[in-house]
């Protein structure tokens, strides 16, 4: 009887999985800090040639968004799922460059981005570890001043880019989760090209590439 009883349970065992899948929606909020670790070239042509200066456009700002998102935990631990976001920045980077005697002023405010990415991770326990990839819209607005002409320029443009990400989900009671991420953004190449003298023989251009870091504390309910 014993060993009836032992080999059932092994048997019961063998096709019981060790975690049962199940899927559940997260909504949510997060804010942190955005870092920007971009470069810009500055041209500056006129009737005797052109000037070039290549140099860092940093700054360091803040975030404040919303998250929605969707995990289905499969038998095992694994997880997929897919993040949708939209956030409020409070991000300025400048740069100065020097052309001759005059001297170049470039400033970028990121003001918002949304955006969604895929999700890959393992559940431990109630611990999730995620790793993801995706898509970031982001609104920038470049200014350029060459400081003693007559004319300045502004560009407000939304700029796409890759999101590259990964963090960590720990249970906050039965029906939250207390998150950190990171995430790293990269956008094409924006420029911006004016005439500071209102003449056509002398242009600036600025031609910079963002490139952004995230790194956020997520409060989530789980439904």
């Amino acid at each position: 009887m014993k060993n009836l009883l032992l080999t059932t349970a092994l048997a019961f065992s063998a096709i019981t999985p060790v975690m049962a899948s199940s899927s559940n929606f997260n909504l949510g909020f997060y804010g942190g800090a955005a870092l920007s670790s971009s470069t810009n070239d500055a041209k500056l042509t006129a009737v005797g040639g052109s000037i070039n200066k290549k140099s860092d456009l940093g700054g360091v700002g803040g975030t404040l968004g919303l998250i929605a998102a969707y995990d289905h935990v499969m038998r095992g631990g694994a997880v997929l799922g897919i993040d949708v976001f939209g956030s409020w920045h409070n991000h300025e980077a400048k740069q100065n460059s020097q052309f001759g005697a005059l001297a170049l002023n470039t400033k970028v405010k990121m003001n918002y981005s949304f955006g969604t990415a895929l999700k890959v991770g393992y559940m431990f326990d109630k611990t999730l570890a995620f790793a993801r990839i995706g898509y970031i819209n982001s609104h920038f607005k470049h200014s350029s001043t060459y400081v003693g002409a007559p004319r300045a320029s502004t560009k407000k443009k939304n700029a796409s880019g890759l999101l590259l990400g990964a963090g960590v989900d720990l249970p906050f009671g039965d029906k939250m989760a207390l998150g950190l991420s990171y995430d790293f953004a990269f956008y094409a190449k924006q420029s911006n090209t004016y005439a500071p003298f209102n003449t056509a023989t002398t242009t600036v251009t600025n031609s910079f590439k963002p490139r952004m870091h995230f790194v956020n504390v997520t409060l989530k309910y789980k439904f």
